[in-house]
């Protein structure tokens, strides 16, 4: 009674630490229609359906007495059995088998049973793999559809267990002896440069060329040496051809072929023919945003840019000047043989309005035109239909600054200036209008000198400790309350009152401001300078100032006779 009670625990200690999942042996003890019983060495005996030993998991019938591995999926039910699955056992172990052939790289075999999206449905071992169409077969050409309900030798891929996913591939088998006699066949190639191909197919970039044991690729450039649209209006698929091989990608493997490379190369005697600065006639063969395309010759064409259509607008649409096929003529700009480039002119074979302009008009001309936009940095006025003349801001008026000056103007006004500049080949009309207009400013300084000139002036105003008074040509002077004279803590309106004549001393004057400072004081001060020297010549009888001393200085016969009566009357 003792034993069977150890048995009983043991027993219950085995089955408490086993966990849903694990793998355990079990016996097969009856076989019904519907049902297996089998043991598992636990509490109870395991009932199993009879589908789950179909030969889907196993490749014969089962036997009473077979030993078989099962899937614990409960230790113990509702009804005090425990739950395990022969389907799910057989699953698993089959899952681990293909983990491990991943891991050692080995080779499955399989059955591919039905097209999916992007590949095939996969059967190894009853289990459901995914075979991508990328990954069918290493042959060119083949069709994926003969490969329904055939067997075949993969190679895993990637194997994700949370998903139950397996990638593989029917390539990996002879993909490296493929690999190596693809790239012994290209080298050949490369060694003899030229090899003839049948193209393939046909792309907008270009062609596929099957070359037998490879397959090489021909760009839509290395057609023709002149420009084509598509690739079909030279090639045809099914026709051969000699390519050139020009580049061998031997991490890629890959071959790149030339068609054009074939014939003569026109870049190679294209320098003896024509010269920087030579004006050629031409093609257009294409028109873009940036410029258009100008054929020269077959295979030579060059680009007419932008700035290079018109003389006067710096951003034209191209389709307004020209059409394609439509014969022009065009100056070569610049010519790059090496890299195969040639900038064009178009407008240097048009008349050129700036040099007629130019050639018409000389500096200090005055003419007349209308104000045909701004900018922050001066107004441009309409010279004719195609060019503009600048006036500067700071060369639109002497006494305002240039912002304020701007504001007098508005477009469409009607202006005069007089040329300044003259450049034809800066493309440059300058203009000024203040130079033909009086620098009033300038005249004053000229008929006044600063700190001698005495200037009789009438008060206009007087605000903020400030005299303003007026003088010639409507020019407006300053008097400082401290330049007014007299008291200088008094309010200047307690000195002077408007339309009152003031007579004050040109005492400075600011060009850069355009402000001219005038002083009362200075006048006052020199008189009562000039009346205490006469005081005190009266008072003394000697000579108080340099200019007394110099007046007697003149040389004269009797000068020491005349001096020394007075000393000595002294």
């Amino acid at each position: 009674m003792k034993a069977n009670f150890e048995e009983i625990v043991k027993d219950d200690l085995q089955v408490s630490n086993m966990k849903p999942g694990a793998l355990i042996a079990g016996k097969i003890m009856d076989i019904q229609k519907s049902w297996v019983v089998v043991d598992t060495h636990l509490k109870t005996e395991s009932i199993l359906p009879r589908e789950q030993f179909d030969k889907t998991y196993k490749d014969r019938d089962v036997e009473i007495g077979d030993e078989i591995e099962l899937m614990l999926e409960s230790v113990e039910n509702g009804l005090g059995r425990t739950q395990v699955s022969y389907g799910k056992a057989l699953f698993w172990r089959k899952w681990l088998e293909l983990e491990k052939a991943q891991k050692d790289e080995t080779l499955v075999e399989g059955l591919i049973k039905n097209r999916v999206r992007g590949g095939f449905s996969v059967f190894v071992d009853g289990i459901k793999c995914f075979l991508p169409g990328s990954l069918i077969d290493i042959a060119e050409g083949v069709n994926p559809i003969s490969f329904e309900n055939t067997p075949g030798t993969f190679k895993i891929v990637s194997i994700n267990r949370s998903r139950y996913n397996v990638v593989l591939t029917h390539k990996s088998s002879n993909a490296k002896q493929h690999d190596a006699e693809k790239q012994e066949f290209f080298e050949e190639l490369m060694a003899a440069g030229i090899a003839r191909g049948k193209v393939k197919k046909i792309m907008d970039f270009g062609a596929f060329i099957d070359l037998g044991k490879g397959e090489g690729l021909v760009y839509i450039a290395d057609i023709m040496w002149k420009r084509i649209n598509h690739p079909s209006d030279v090639l045809s698929v099914g026709e051969e051809y000699d390519f050139k091989v020009i580049s061998y990608n031997r991490e890629k493997n890959r071959i790149s072929l030339s068609l054009r490379e074939m014939q003569g190369n026109p870049w190679d005697e294209l320098e003896q023919n024509i010269k920087e600065g030579q004006q050629v006639s031409g093609t257009v063969a294409k028109i873009d945003n940036y410029g258009f395309f100008v054929e020269l010759s077959p295979g030579i064409v060059g680009l007419v840019y932008l700035t290079e259509i018109d003389w006067t607008n710096k951003s034209p649409k191209p389709t307004k000047y020209v059409t394609v096929n439509d014969k022009v003529n065009v100056q070569i700009l610049s010519l790059d043989i090496k890299n195969r480039r040639i900038s064009l002119g178009y407008k240097q074979c048009l008349q050129n309005p700036w040099v007629d302009y130019c050639d018409s008009h000389a500096v200090g001309d005055i003419l007349t035109a209308p104000i045909n936009r701004f900018n922050k940095h001066g107004l441009f006025l309409a010279l004719n239909e195609q060019l503009n003349g600048f006036v500067h801001a700071g060369n639109i008026d002497w006494d305002s600054s240039p912002e304020d000056a701007m504001k007098k103007y508005v477009k469409g006004d009607i202006v005069k200036a007089q040329i300044t500049i003259l450049d034809p080949l800066k493309e440059k009309i300058a203009l000024s209008i203040k130079k033909i207009t009086p620098n009033v400013f300038m005249d004053f300084a000229k008929k006044y000198t600063v700190k001698e000139s005495i200037i009789t002036c009438k008060v206009k105003k007087i605000e903020n400790k400030q005299v303003f008074v007026a003088l010639d040509d409507e020019l407006e002077g300053i008097i400082m309350a401290s330049e007014l004279g007299g008291d200088r803590m008094k309010d200047p309106a307690d000195i002077c009152k408007v339309g009152e004549e003031l007579t004050a001393l040109l005492w400075r004057m600011d060009a850069k401001s355009k402000r001219i400072y005038l002083s009362v004081r200075a006048i006052t001060e020199q008189h009562d300078k000039e009346a205490l020297a006469q005081q005190k010549k009266k008072k003394t009888g000697f000579l108080s100032t340099l200019g007394d001393i110099l007046n007697i200085s003149k040389p004269s016969v009797n000068a020491d006779a005349e001096a020394a009566p007075a000393v000595e009357d002294e």
